[in-house]
């Protein structure tokens, strides 16, 4: 899901608390060059390869490789799910979303649950979760109009964007299995 990205950004850089066998706590932290490493071990899918690639070291190369998978996907469930595109840019669907991870962060005001405490959706981050850009910031940079974006393109990002979360949720259990 979505919110395994956040939750797989705050993982780089951090002290991870271990239990050692006789009950004393260690304290590791990974460097780069760790979590790159693991990267290359094992079958990871390519999605998760380059999502993993992308957030360590944020290349042109990899962020671009990111975007075809991305793109390829949209094209195929575009066909399979017989999307009427129009106007719509399926490739800058795929650059919305790699955009989007760059400045993806856990709202601090609902913790990232997208609501608030009496049940309504969280006025900061528009019941999301996470820090996004605005919805007009979407539809136009996709090339959609407001009644598009809202009857058809919001639901099929989201689904774009699950489809990226399941990968971090893979790339985060393969690193989990890889350096612990």
């Amino acid at each position: 899901m979505i919110w395994n990205i956040p939750i797989l950004i705050n993982t780089f850089n951090k002290e991870s608390k271990l239990l050692n066998v006789d009950n004393s706590l260690l304290t590791k932290k990974h460097r780069w060059e760790d979590i790159a490493a693991a990267l290359g071990m094992g079958n990871l899918p390519a999605e998760s390869y380059y999502l993993g690639r992308y957030f360590i070291f944020n290349d042109e190369q990899d962020i671009q490789k990111l975007e075809e998978l991305l793109t390829i996907e949209i094209k195929y469930l575009a066909v399979m799910k017989e999307w009427q595109v129009g106007k719509v840019n399926l490739p800058a669907m795929a650059t919305l979303i790699c955009n989007e991870l760059k400045i993806m962060t856990v709202c601090t005001y609902c913790e990232g649950l997208g609501f608030e405490s009496d049940g309504e959706d969280c006025q900061r981050c528009k019941g999301y979760g996470w820090k996004s850009f605005s919805e007009r910031e979407k539809y136009q940079f996709i090339g959609a109009n407001y009644q598009a974006w809202h009857r058809r393109w919001q639901g099929r990002y989201m689904q774009l964007l699950n489809f990226i979360g399941d990968a971090a949720y893979v790339l985060r259990m393969h690193l989990n299995h890889q350096l612990y």
